[in-house]
This record gives structure tokens, C-alpha cells and sequence, in this order.
């Protein structure tokens, strides 16, 4: 009996020991939370309370410059680039980074042709001069340690192994910038060119001071580069290669540019030809024919950027007669072109990839090169929808027209208009270009870019 209401009590203890330990366990959890979210809360008002303090303390901010208001980082201004004393302030930088800074090049140094070609190429001369700097004096000038490399014009250099944007290389053109001004301003350098013209102010502006300063630094650095590559021959025939393109297609922008200027029929293509570019123009290709080993002739292949269907590409050509009837004239020209003689180019159904000029008529583009585009670059090229009208008066017909004119009284002369009529000296298209669809995007109403 007694061991029984023994038992009992011993059980009623435990239960009520567990529901004690049980709740005391609830409570220290919800103890614990509790103090977590007042840690957290305590945490947040922290924050901001510092970050009341630093603004409080911090000096006013300056309001951002308007992008108006900066030098573009890409390019010099018209004002700059057409000003024609920009040939001989380049010359002051040139001669002052090559001779007083790199000290490469020597004040007597001779520009005669035969013994330019015995020189080194530049790019052997720097990996020569200028060795990569330690690791250990680099990391020494970057933290401004004890004995740290210090720029001066008898101690000067360029880390031409690491990037220009390096901090060293920074503080390198920063130094080469504001030592060249001080020697504009001290008279190393006579403020009035050759040509009798004086030092604009706007050469100074430092912004464009330190572009064309950098400009012709980074040509060292692309020299560098190209000796130090695996295969420097091979890097200087690539950029020579490239050059040389690049200055054909300028040259055959200008040329139709000025064509277009000149001849009433094909002054409404003025604005066509500067929304293509010098990079829409058609380059060549080169094939050399051996015959018994021996090399017999060069020939010269047309081909054309592979974004410009044929239509485009015989108008092109047929303003490249009316080039050819402008260069007749011996008005305001030499008797004897100089330079070398242009190469004749053979046609072909040869093409190249390159840059593509955007919001152009579609039927200014090849219906094929249109059609193998995916949807996201057709929104990119966002061709309008109405037709150029890229016929034109030929050369021969215009000449013709011109001539009967000059023999005629005023009473019977008439202005040339354009006429409807393509040259039949070039191929048309056998795929024209369809308009784009209501679901292809297109750009607003002009004659150029409708």
C-alpha cells in the first residue's frame, strides 16, 4: 500500500519536474529571441545614427560636370583637329616626350630615308632602354617607400610593360603633361609656329592637352607591344596592313565626298555618303600570278562590306566616273599627280564583315546578308521603310549634257537634273531587298533616314 502510493507521488514529481524544466526552457527561448531583435534593432539605429554623424561632418559635395562641359576622351574637337597649327604643336610633343624625356631620340638626329631605315624600330629601342620595373621597386614607388623611384626629367620612364592605365604609368604621363606646359610657358618651345601663326590658347586646355600628350604615349606602348609579341614581324605586317586599308577607304570616302560636292546630280547624296562613312566603303584584296615561278603581276580584287546590296554598289561606282571626269580638270591641280598611282581594281563577288552603319533605307541593304540576321540585331540596324532613290545621270550622259550647254546661248541653257536612268556599266542586283515587315522596326521619315 505504501509502496504504491510511493510510487505515485515519485511519478507525479517527475512530471511535474519535467514540466518545470519544460517551461523554464520556453522561457529562455523566448528570451533569447526577444534579445536578439533588440540587438538587431540597436544594430540598425547604430547605422544610422554614424551615418548622420559622417554627413553631418563630411564637406558639401560638388555637383557633377555636365558631359558638355568635359573634352571628349575619344577624340580632339573640330575647332582642334582642323586647326592648322595642330601639325606643328605635335611636333613640339613629339620632340619633347621622344627627345628631353625618353631621351631615344638625339637632337641632331637626321631624317634622311636611307639611314632611317638602318635605325632600330622604335619598339626594339624602348624593350632595350626600358626594361620592366622589379617587382620590389615597384611595390616600393607604389607604397612611397624609402629610396622609391622618383620622376624627373634626367630619371624619367615609362613602365611599358604593364598597362598605361597603371598608377605608375599615370603618375609618368601626369609628370610628362605638366613639365611640357612649363616649357611652353618658360620659352623652351617659340609660341609662334612656323607658319607665323601663334599658339592658340585652346592647345592648353588640359584636357586636350593630355589627350594628344597620351595619344602619341600610347604609340609607344602599341610599338612595345608589338616587339615584345611572339612574332614582331608578323605584329608590324598586321598593323601596316591594317593602316594601309584604313587610309584606302578614307581616301576613297574623300574622294567620292568631294565628288558628290561638286556635281549637281550628286549633291543629294552628300548626306548618304557621311552617314556610311569611310568605313562603308569597298576595299581589295590582292592576288599575285607566277608564271614558271616568276612573278608576273599583282592584281587587285573589289570587295565590298557584305551589309551593301549591288543597286548601292553600282551607284558607288557610277559616282566613281563622275571622280574620274573631276580629275580631269587641271584647275587648282599639279600637272604631275604626286604619290603612287592608284591600283585598278578588278570586280568581284568578293565580301568583307566590318561596321555597319545604322537607320539607313532597306533598300540600301543586301536582302540576303538582311535575311541571315537574328531578331536582335535587326532591331540594331532598324532599317526605315521607305525606298532611296539611289539612280543617278552617268558620267558620260552628264559630260555630254555639260558640254552642250557651254556651247549654247544662255537663252537654251539648263540646269542638269538627275535623271532616272543607272549606269549600264555596272551589274544590278539579282535579289533586291524587300521592305521591312510591320513587326521590324524602322526609323523616322527622311529622304536618308526615313
Amino acid at each position: 500500500m505504501l509502496s504504491g502510493a510511493f510510487t505515485a507521488m515519485n511519478t507525479q514529481l517527475n512530471d511535474f519536474a519535467r514540466n518545470v524544466m519544460q517551461s523554464m526552457h520556453e522561457m529562455q527561448e523566448e528570451q533569447r529571441r526577444e534579445w536578439e531583435r533588440e540587438r538587431r534593432e540597436l544594430d540598425e539605429q547604430t547605422k544610422i545614427l554614424k551615418a548622420a554623424i559622417n554627413q553631418a561632418g563630411a564637406p558639401p559635395r560638388r555637383a557633377p560636370r555636365k558631359p558638355k562641359q568635359r573634352a571628349s576622351r575619344s577624340e580632339l574637337p573640330d575647332h582642334i583637329k582642323e586647326h592648322p597649327c595642330l601639325v606643328f604643336f605635335h611636333e613640339y610633343i613629339r620632340d619633347y616626350i621622344d627627345r628631353v624625356l625618353l631621351k631615344w631620340k638625339k637632337a641632331d638626329d637626321d631624317e634622311d630615308e636611307d639611314e632611317h631605315e638602318e635605325q632600330k624600330p622604335l619598339g626594339v629601342v624602348l624593350v632595350e632602354m626600358f626594361p620592366p620595373l622589379p617587382q620590389e621597386d615597384y611595390d616600393n614607388y607604389i607604397d612611397r617607400g624609402p629610396g622609391a623611384f622618383k620622376m624627373s626629367k634626367q630619371n624619367f620612364r615609362f613602365d611599358f610593360s604593364r598597362k598605361p592605365s597603371d598608377p605608375f604609368n599615370k603618375d609618368a604621363l601626369y609628370f610628362a603633361v605638366k613639365t611640357f606646359r612649363a616649357a611652353l610657358d618658360d620659352g623652351t618651345y617659340n609660341k609662334i609656329f612656323r607658319n607665323g601663326q601663334p599658339l592658340p590658347d585652346t592647345f592648353l586646355h588640359p584636357p586636350y592637352l593630355t589627350y594628344m600628350v597620351k595619344n602619341h604615349v600610347n604609340y609607344h606602348f602599341k610599338m612595345y607591344r608589338e616587339a615584345v609579341s611572339r612574332d614582331p614581324e608578323e605584329a608590324r605586317e598586321k598593323r601596316l596592313s591594317s593602316n594601309n586599308r584604313s587610309g584606302r577607304k578614307h581616301k576613297l570616302f574623300m574622294e567620292r565626298l568631294a565628288t558628290a560636292q561638286t556635281f549637281p546630280p550628286l549633291n543629294r547624296h552628300v548626306d548618304l555618303l557621311n552617314a556610311v562613312g569611310p568605313a562603308g566603303m569597298s576595299d581589295d584584296e590582292s592576288e599575285d600570278e607566277f608564271q614558271g615561278g616568276v612573278h608576273v603581276r599583282t592584281r587587285y580584287f573589289r570587295v565590298r562590306p557584305i551589309w551593301r546590296n549591288h543597286l548601292f554598289e553600282a551607284m558607288l561606282h557610277t559616282m566613281d566616273d563622275y571622280t574620274r571626269l573631276r580629275k580631269r580638270s587641271k584647275i587648282g591641280r599639279k600637272c604631275r599627280p604626286t604619290g603612287p598611282p592608284g591600283r585598278q581594281r578588278e570586280p568581284s563577288d568578293r565580301t568583307y564583315s566590318g561596321e555597319v552603319p545604322a537607320n539607313l533605307s532597306y533598300s540600301l541593304y543586301d536582302g540576303q546578308w538582311i535575311r541571315s540576321l537574328p531578331e536582335w540585331q535587326l532591331v540594331e540596324v532598324n532599317r526605315s521603310k521607305e525606298k532611296y532613290d539611289l539612280n543617278i545621270m552617268s558620267a558620260i550622259e552628264y559630260d555630254a549634257m555639260s558640254k552642250g550647254q557651254a556651247n549654247s546661248t544662255p537663252a537654251n541653257a539648263s540646269q542638269p537634273t538627275a535623271s532616272t536612268s543607272t549606269s549600264n556599266s555596272h551589274p544590278a542586283a539579282s535579289t533586291s531587298t524587300s521592305a521591312p515587315t510591320q513587326s521590324q522596326p524602322a526609323a523616322s521619315t527622311s529622304n536618308l533616314r526615313p
